[in-house]
């Protein structure tokens, strides 16, 4: 699947059954998810890692993270209660809006970004990079492209 068919088939989702294809829980198609429930697995996961991420790397610093592939904001959001400034981006419109409708935190921005690259951040932007259940639905050589991106804007001792 190309990059204009994966924009295409995730805008449509968003504006389906947006958390659902976000976290199929097969009980929850259909627009069955509570919107409440489903951003809470999102803090529950993300308060899991940072603490995990404290015990590897005591003196992490927590100003800026990414979450890509962020959806509507369910980890940015879990992100923000940790991080001083999160940066959510997504390649569908409909998860953008939907995600800028449903954010409850002052320090998160969400971005759309339909291109193969993150050129809409400086090198060495964020000190955490965070992207899960995102890579696996584009094909090998997008991935890898927004492997090296990371890289590329990940702070010195910053985490990916």
């Amino acid at each position: 699947m190309n990059l204009t068919e994966l924009i295409k088939n995730w805008n449509q989702f968003g504006k389906e059954d947006p958390y659902w294809a976000i976290l199929t829980d097969p009980d929850k198609k259909g627009n069955k998810w509570d919107e409440e429930a489903f951003f809470e697995t999102g803090r529950k996961w993300i308060d899991q890692q940072v603490k995990q991420l404290k015990r590897i790397k005591s003196n992490f610093k927590f100003h800026s993270a990414l979450d890509f592939g962020c959806g509507v904001g369910r980890l940015t959001q879990g992100l923000a209660n940790h991080f001083e400034h999160v940066s959510g981006v997504d390649v569908a419109p409909s998860m953008i809006q939907l995600a800028n409708e449903k954010n409850k935190k002052d320090n998160c921005t969400y971005f759309l970004n339909q291109k193969n690259d993150l050129s809409l951040f400086k090198n060495e932007t964020f000190d955490f990079v965070f992207s899960i259940i995102t890579l696996q639905h584009m094909q090998p050589k997008y991935a890898k492209n927004y492997i090296l991106e990371f890289i590329r804007i990940l702070k010195p001792e910053g985490t990916i």
